[in-house]
């Protein structure tokens, strides 16, 4: 396997990564059994998954779509260089964005049919309401939620929902400060009740409630490293350098703070019922609520990515291997 977080991808009972610089592979995440396995150009992207099929992009811009059922490649794309960042929101693959490389385009997830791309609507789309953005603006990964694809100009003050299906934003609320967000990461974090939490700037991280707009619901005491904040209810985890911070955000008040070694890679995420954190060095830390007992246990050399496929699975991708776990042992 393939070193980089989003060769692997895991989400609601599906576990796919790319393997030996050529290969596609859907896994059964209770076993590791392959499925599946497809050719692919290029094993060096990023994948991104959808209700019954996923999309890879490699590093050369290709867009491949993959049938999840049976691993048939039902589409792709030719080569345009230098793009990265790929979603899927509803039946339409979005692409582009990155360091304003190359535009956000989307694509139709049933066909491969081009949409639109971001600056160059055509006639029928032209309207007052503005669209996506500016052919070659640097967005931070778009993110898929209810009602459309949220995104913002990193570095700007302006953070947007549009129409997946014609670009076109349909809301916008402005930030306190810029997102804070790394290179080649999601910025955004998305409860089951439509709740998004982001970091803003060094300190904060706000709350986008569709109904009630942007809220900072906290600041911390000093820099945070660039991390994906989890909601859980009114519980906000943070993943400092050397802890796991849960601070409510009815109270903005910290109510528990648990050391860790080092920093968490990627994100923390909620399985089960409990809140897991893996550091680079291979350290899985669970914390089980609602009594708050900690498990630790070193799984790997290093890890990279941290995610889950099923209600009380995790899956922690490292240098060179996937390493299933459960919340029950």
């Amino acid at each position: 396997m393939r070193p980089r977080g989003f060769t692997c991808r895991a989400s609601d009972g599906m576990l796919v990564i790319t393997e030996r610089n050529s290969r596609l592979v859907r896994l059964d995440p209770l076993t590791g059994t392959p499925l599946w396995e497809t050719h692919v150009d290029n094993a060096h992207g990023t994948i991104a998954l959808g209700e019954d099929r996923c999309v890879y992009l490699n590093q050369r811009g290709s867009l491949t779509c993959v049938d999840l059922e049976s691993g048939n490649i039902r589409w792709s794309t030719g080569s345009r260089r230098f793009n990265d960042y790929v979603s899927i929101v509803d039946d339409v693959v979005l692409i582009g964005g990155w360091r304003g490389y190359r535009p956000v385009q989307a694509f139709d997830v049933t066909s491969g049919r081009p949409l639109w791309v971001a600056g160059s609507l055509n006639s029928s789309q032209r309207s007052p309401t503005p669209s996506f953005g500016q052919t070659f603006d640097n967005t931070v990964w778009p993110q898929p939620i209810a009602g459309g694809i949220l995104t913002s100009i990193r570095g700007g003050l302006d953070l947007w929902l549009a129409d997946p299906q014609t670009g076109k934003r349909v809301a916008h609320w402005t930030l306190p400060e810029p997102i804070a967000g790394r290179d080649h990461a999601p910025v955004f974090s998305v409860t089951p009740d439509g709740r998004v939490t982001f970091q803003c700037g060094l300190r904060k991280i706000a709350i986008l409630d569709m109904t009630k707009g942007v809220e900072v619901v906290w600041e911390h005491p000093h820099d945070l490293p660039i991390r994906l904040p989890l909601l859980n209810g009114n519980d906000l985890w943070l993943a400092d350098h050397q802890a796991l911070s849960r601070v409510s955000v009815e109270t903005s008040t910290l109510q528990q703070s648990i050391p860790l070694p080092e920093t968490a890679v990627n994100r923390l995420v909620l399985v089960d019922g409990a809140i897991a954190a893996a550091s680079a060095s291979g350290l899985l830390l669970i914390i089980t609520q609602p009594d708050d007992t900690t498990a630790q246990r070193v799984v790997s050399k290093r890890a990279v990515n941290l995610d889950t496929a099923a209600e009380n699975l995790l899956h922690i991708a490292s240098k060179s291997e996937i390493i299933g776990a459960t919340t029950r042992n």
